[in-house]
């Protein structure tokens, strides 16, 4: 076990080095998009922050079953979480309610949209952050899909700096930081 306290040095298909998250969330209030079984966004609870992870309403059962087992040895820490049915594009008003997450975590989001959901996940990412938000996002690039990374860093460039700040080397699966462009 690292000295983060998880069990894994990269969380599962994000890529997302425990260290590097933990230092970026720790006592931050933080939103995952599409957060299927709730891995990345359980660590960053784990690792001290406040999350909300968010997915098709019917991931609701998993995640918070998920929540309970990693939290079965401190059951206080299930107070850090909750979760939210949200599809991209739709309103955020509910999600913003206390203000704007200060991070925003997505992992291997765009594998396998098409462009136009591409536009959604956009949609939501500018609906959430807030001036000072976040973002850290992972995708393990497929050599055969590489129109969606395309038109994905297109569309992000047009709204959001983003930065290259880490790659686990084991495969092609690079973090951006994204933040409101300041122009």
């Amino acid at each position: 076990m690292g000295s983060s306290g998880i069990n894994a040095e990269y969380m599962g298909s994000s890529g997302i080095n425990a260290e590097y998250m933990g230092a970026l969330v720790r006592g931050r209030r933080v939103l995952e998009l599409g957060c299927g079984t709730g891995a990345v966004g359980i660590a960053a609870g784990l690792l001290g922050a406040t999350v909300v992870l968010t997915d098709f309403p019917q991931f609701s059962q998993l995640v918070h079953s998920n929540i309970q087992l990693n939290t079965r040895h401190e059951p206080k820490l299930a107070r850090n979480f909750s979760f939210r049915g949200y599809s991209w594009g739709d309103p955020v008003d509910d999600l913003v309610a206390g203000g704007h997450p200060d991070v925003i975590l997505g992992s291997d989001l765009v594998y396998q949209l098409e462009v136009e959901t591409l536009g959604r996940l956009l949609t939501s990412l500018d609906r959430l952050c807030g001036p000072e938000t976040v973002v850290l996002f992972s995708n393990e690039i497929r050599e055969d899909r590489p129109h969606i990374y395309e038109a994905w860093n297109k569309a992000v460039a047009a709204k959001f700096d983003a930065e290259e700040v880490q790659n686990s080397g084991q495969r092609p699966c690079p973090v951006f930081k994204y933040s409101r462009s300041k122009d």
